[in-house]
């Protein structure tokens, strides 16, 4: 594997890494710098085992590297660029060697199963805008007391519900938790000041109304391998109309309590869905809202649902048994010929 890179002249630089690799990758000691796009679109890597002599991770240089799972840098890398690890979606954990100051923008944007960041108690300085973006799957962060800046870098990390700040002397953007847990708490190291008691108070302030919108999820909706949701954040009351469409690598979701209204086509088309639990407080499942899904198995629908509108379950070949109240509005259509309703009193 190692004989198939692409290195410069003096063995510094490593500038390429066929799209064809697979598996572990051990990167050659004496690299000093990985050059941008090194790596982007190596599907098929599973983990990269760096040199002690790596100092620079160019912008981009992991972009979609989706089978990597974790990420333990050597200690002496200085500098990650721009998006560096962005979409590596089943990177599970990251350690960050102190010799990092600074996390450029978009590090880890869309590292959907992203749950464990160790960042370095020394060194880190600045955390940079849209860092850690939509990670949904991290839930705690803990902010060493070297950061002083910090930008938008943790907007959209739907499940992260605890803060941990142990630096007193921070410069931070007001921004840089919304789309958080509606449970999120922001701690110091010290008493509360003002500005930390201001950011709380900023993420309790929610609109009427919250929608979940295609426009808020990652771009590259067309996802072959797995991905589990696990629940949607507690502020979505709308799940738009084709939100989840085509997703086919979707195969677990939660709806929590908040969501009212499932629109048109929301999951439509997400062949892999086997798993779908949907807590009390929904009343409306929209047209074709989950048409096409067709590992669907069981269906337990709340007795807060109103309505099941048309072709709602179609083509949910699998889908054998349904509970639902009696109360609940069925639409002629909603369901296939074949599937057992079983209505609840």
């Amino acid at each position: 594997m190692n004989d198939n890179f692409i290195i410069s002249k003096n063995g510094e630089v490593l500038c390429k890494c066929p799209v064809n690799a697979e598996g572990v990758v051990t990167i050659p000691e004496g690299i000093v710098a990985i050059r941008q796009n090194a790596f982007k679109g190596c599907k098929d890597i599973t983990d990269v085992v760096f040199p002690a002599s790596l100092k620079i991770i160019g912008s981009k240089a992991f972009l979609g590297c989706d089978k990597l799972k974790g990420l333990r840098l050597s200690n002496g890398v200085e500098y990650i660029g721009k998006g560096a690890f962005k979409a590596c979606r089943h990177i599970e954990s990251a350690i960050i060697p102190p010799s990092v100051n600074e996390l450029s923008e978009s590090i880890f944007e869309d590292c959907l199963c992203l749950k464990y960041v160790s960042l370095p108690e020394h060194g880190l300085r600045f955390i940079g805008e849209k860092c850690f973006k939509m990670c949904i799957s991290l839930r705690t962060i803990v902010i060493p007391s070297s950061v002083v800046s910090m930008g938008r870098a943790f907007i959209d990390c739907w499940n992260l519900t605890k803060v941990i700040m142990k630096t007193t002397k921070v410069g931070i953007d007001k921004r840089a938790f919304e789309g958080c847990s509606e449970e999120l708490t922001i701690s110091c190291a010290v008493t509360p000041n003002e500005f930390f008691k201001s950011i709380n108070h900023y993420y309790r302030k929610r609109p009427k109304q919250r929608i979940l919108s295609k426009k808020q999820l990652p771009i590259k909706a067309l996802w072959s391998n797995p991905i589990r949701f696990g629940r949607l954040p507690n502020w979505v009351e709308i799940i738009d109309e084709d939100t989840f469409r085509d997703w086919t690598g979707l195969e677990v979701v939660g709806i929590p309590q908040s969501v009212k209204i499932i629109q048109a086509r929301a999951f439509s088309g997400c062949n892999r869905l086997v798993q779908l639990d949907i807590d009390e407080g929904l009343e409306t499942i929209g047209r074709k809202s989950f048409a096409g899904c067709m590992r669907l198995t069981y269906l337990y629908l709340p007795d807060s649902l109103k309505e099941v509108k048309d072709e709602a379950f179609a083509g949910c070949s699998a889908l054998k048994s349904v509970s639902i109240s009696q109360h609940t509005n069925v639409a002629a259509t909603a369901f296939d010929a074949n599937t057992e309703i079983r209505y609840r009193q």
